[in-house]
């Protein structure tokens, strides 16, 4: 379909015409977009963007806007083991994959940096060492940074943060013996 054609919109909207499990399976398969991952985008009609998110975010304005809702207390939590989930999101074989798979995210210069900022893989680095790698910058770039980020945000504006971490041990690098008691406590 033309972008600019005048009925674009318009047939996208008609499920006679197009019918959702096209779109899906077309986001799904990888095929449609350069990187294989669909993303959500800042635009008029989605996400106000003027100012930007952000900046009502560090200027303070988001906290105070919570404060004046009446909001008396955010929680936000954040799960330790955040990493493993993303080290498998997408295969990772090799630490050759790692910048790839963060281009799926990121421009390729912040890839670089998130990159830099974590401790190189060596040469020969295992499939398991490279995916936990992805996994950590992932999870601190997409997940712990900005909770923090966002807690300091608005604490500074005055509103109270509760914050929390999970501790979750995924079950393929789970000490042995780990899941008897793991379950024992599920239930408690």
């Amino acid at each position: 379909m033309d972008p600019e054609a005048d009925d674009t919109l318009s047939i996208l909207k008609d499920p006679s015409k197009v019918p959702w499990k096209r779109i899906t399976s077309l986001a799904e398969d990888g095929t449609l977009f350069e990187y294989g991952t669909f993303r959500g985008c800042l635009s008029s009609d989605w996400i106000r963007t003027s100012p930007p998110p952000m900046e009502v975010q560090r200027s303070g304005d988001l906290g105070k806007m919570i404060l004046e809702k009446g909001v008396k207390v955010v929680v936000l939590g954040d799960l330790s083991e955040e990493w493993y989930l993303y080290s498998i999101a997408h295969p990772i074989l090799s630490k050759e994959d790692i910048l790839p798979n963060l281009e799926r995210y990121f421009p390729r210069g912040v890839a670089l940096d998130l990159m830099d900022a974590f401790p190189p893989l060596k040469d020969g680095a295992t499939a398991e060492e490279s995916a936990k790698s992805y996994g950590e910058i992932m999870a601190c770039a997409q997940v712990h940074l900005p909770v923090r980020r966002l807690a300091q945000d608005i604490a500074t504006a005055g509103v109270l943060v509760l914050r929390y971490e999970l501790h979750w041990t995924p079950e393929p690098v789970r000490p042995f013996g780990m899941r008897s008691v793991l379950s024992l406590l599920s239930y408690h």
